[in-house]
Formats: C-alpha cells, sequence, structure tokens
C-alpha cells in the first residue's frame, strides 16, 4: 500500500527537523563522485554527449526515492503548479505535507488538496533526479527551474544545457533512464 501524505506544519518537529538539516549540511554537491567525470562521453556535440559539468555534479548511489535537499522536493516549488500554470511555483511553508520522505510546499490550498489525492500524479517521475543523468548511468540533482512535461509526467534536468539535450529525444532518454533507475536508488 502506497504511504499517504502528512500534512505538515511549519512548527514543530518537522520543521525543527527540516532547519537542523539546513544547518548541518555542506551542500549535496559536496557529494560529487571525482571519477564520474572519467565517464563523460567527450564534448558535448550532440544529444549522445555529455556535459563534463553533469559528470562532475554526479552523486554517490544509491541515493534516496526523491532528490530533496534538506528534506523539501523540488525545492520547495509547488508540484501541481508545474501542471497548471506550466511554470516552477515557489511553495509556501505554511501549506506542505510530507510524502515519500520529503516534504512537499503548496502555492495554493487547492494544490495541496490536489496533490494529497494523487501524489503520483504530480511529483516528478525518477525521484526528480535529472533524466538525462540517469539515461547515462549518472545520479545527478534535478533543477526544479530547468523542467519538462512529457506525457504527462514531470521530469527535471540539471541545468537548461543539458534540458536541452531531454527535449530533443526524450523518449530515448526516459527510457534509457528508466531503466537505469532501479539500480541506482535504494
Amino acid at each position: 500500500m502506497p504511504a499517504c501524505p502528512r500534512r505538515v506544519h511549519p512548527s514543530g518537529p518537522a520543521a525543527a527537523a527540516a532547519a537542523a538539516l539546513r544547518a548541518g549540511g555542506a551542500g549535496i554537491l559536496a557529494l560529487a563522485l571525482a571519477a564520474a567525470t572519467a565517464r563523460a562521453e567527450g564534448p558535448a556535440t550532440g544529444p549522445a554527449a555529455m556535459p563534463a559539468a553533469l559528470a562532475a555534479a554526479a552523486l554517490s548511489a544509491p541515493v534516496a526515492r526523491f532528490f530533496a535537499p534538506a528534506g523539501i522536493a523540488l525545492g520547495g516549488h509547488d508540484a501541481v503548479a508545474y501542471f497548471t500554470e506550466g511554470r516552477p511555483v515557489p511553495g509556501l511553508p505554511s501549506l506542505a505535507l510530507r510524502w515519500r520522505g520529503a516534504v512537499w510546499r503548496f502555492a495554493t490550498s487547492g494544490n495541496l488538496d490536489t496533490f494529497e489525492g494523487n501524489p503520483t500524479a504530480f511529483a516528478p517521475d525518477l525521484g526528480g533526479y535529472c533524466a538525462f543523468g540517469l539515461s547515462r548511468g549518472l545520479v545527478v540533482p534535478g533543477d526544479p527551474t530547468a523542467f519538462a512535461i512529457v506525457n504527462g509526467r514531470l521530469y527535471l534536468a540539471h541545468d537548461a544545457e543539458v534540458l536541452r539535450l531531454i527535449v530533443a529525444d526524450p523518449a530515448a532518454v526516459i527510457e534509457a533512464a528508466r531503466r537505469a533507475w532501479p539500480g541506482l536508488r535504494r
């Protein structure tokens, strides 16, 4: 049975845990693998090439189900707004719920209710990690501002340059990423 979302409040244990995580971490890129750069496929000259910055940002596997620095999914952006407004919209700490180990924030109570009713329809596919990186066997943080909606699913890229590589051939990138994803997550 899938985990049910739980609303969280900006004060109390959830807020204290989030604050502790923010204060204690040196940043997610501190986990980057230096060895990942050796896997780069040469200069970025086409859809099959991989930008060196992408390999440098790779995280060690296995990784959490959802990329959520400081415990906040999508960098605090409203998952439903990607679909309703076509852009990332910052969520509010007062409109949040906990689902699958992360706090999800929303811009409106209607969006929170919509997500709560069917979170898998709005949560980013592939855990919010970069789809192109996963397609190359690398777990790379997704940037909530570099996104594409493909076949009704939200996918993130590491940055705008990598997003162009995903958009150039989304079906091939997503298929390769889905094949790699089960072996990379915990």
